[in-house]
């Protein structure tokens, strides 16, 4: 008899959907949702931008010759290059050019016009073949012999360098998705107690009729999970809406860094964390909703 009685009062959903605010709660949701979208798709990107920077500067180095006479540049330049030549015969060793070397020093100098006769280092750019030996100490000395003064800088400490920050940005991420997590547990919670604030005459009637605590505590754990789904749906695609505007290259050209950018393989985490907040919801919900029912609505 009780079973039928609680079949009939569930036979209609108990939680009114449209009820307990639920049009602003999941407003705020998403908003959480699109945060930690953003937030992840952050951490991504320094993860693409890292491995890119990594890539390109190993095995390679880049080689500087401190020209004292401008009228010695080229033959100095021709005999580290024929040096460089023959001691890595397999590697690509190229001479970077005036005009791009005078770029390279934009982002410090500016747009302004430099004179003709600023003494600008000469630059070779050495990318070593595998196969090749990458030991470089013992060139210096040979074209000191040579009267040429050459500084090598492998990139090592520079790429170690992007690693540290790599790892710092992504430790950053996590904690912001941590805290962003915390929060939607926060208004899940808040958003519990309210229902069963509002819901109280429905509950008192259901324990009447036999319903145990867990039955009601499910109704609360499925309507924070389709909640957590939608909130999660509209964040995500909110943020990757956010992605794909601010990766053209007009924005580009603003941004001092590369922005976070999108890419399709990122749908599978996109989709992940979706169903990990809707997951974070219906804890929250669900732990909220037994502690409460155990304590106010405890059988005697």
């Amino acid at each position: 008899m009780q079973d039928n009685t609680v079949k009939n009062l569930t036979s209609n959903p108990l939680l009114d959907p449209k009820g307990n605010d639920s049009g602003s709660l999941l407003f705020v949701l998403s908003i959480v949702a699109y945060l930690a979208t953003i937030a992840l798709m952050f951490s991504l990107s320094m993860n693409r931008i890292s491995a890119s920077w990594n890539t390109s500067l190993k095995n390679t180095a880049t080689v500087q010759i401190l020209v004292d006479n401008p009228r010695l540049r080229e033959t100095q330049v021709g005999i580290t290059l024929k040096s460089f030549k023959e001691n890595y015969p397999n590697s690509e060793v190229t001479v970077v050019g005036k005009k791009k070397s005078l770029d390279m020093l934009k982002p410090w100098l500016g747009d302004s016009v430099l004179p003709d006769d600023l003494p600008i280092p000469a630059l070779i750019s050495v990318k070593f073949a595998k196969e090749d030996n990458k030991d470089l100490a013992y060139l210096t000395s040979d074209l000191k012999a040579e009267g040429v003064i050459i500084e090598i800088d492998d990139h090592t400490r520079w790429s170690e360098q992007v690693k540290r920050s790599a790892t710092a940005l992504k430790v950053g991420s996590s904690a912001l998705l941590i805290l962003i997590f915390s929060v939607a547990m926060f208004i899940t919670n808040y958003a519990t107690k309210s229902a069963l604030l509002a819901q109280k005459k429905i509950i008192n009637i259901l324990l009447q009729v036999g319903a145990k605590n867990i039955f009601i505590t499910k109704l609360f754990i499925k309507q924070a999970c389709i909640r957590g789904l939608v909130s999660g749906f509209y964040g995500v695609s909110l943020g990757c809406v956010t992605m794909i505007l601010i990766s053209t290259e007009r924005v580009k050209e603003i941004l001092i860094i590369a922005p976070p950018s999108f890419h399709w393989p990122d749908l599978v985490y996109l989709l992940t964390f979706i169903i990990g907040f809707s997951i974070n919801c219906s804890i929250s919900a669900g732990l909220t909703s037994t502690n409460i029912l155990s304590k106010k609505y405890r059988r005697k």
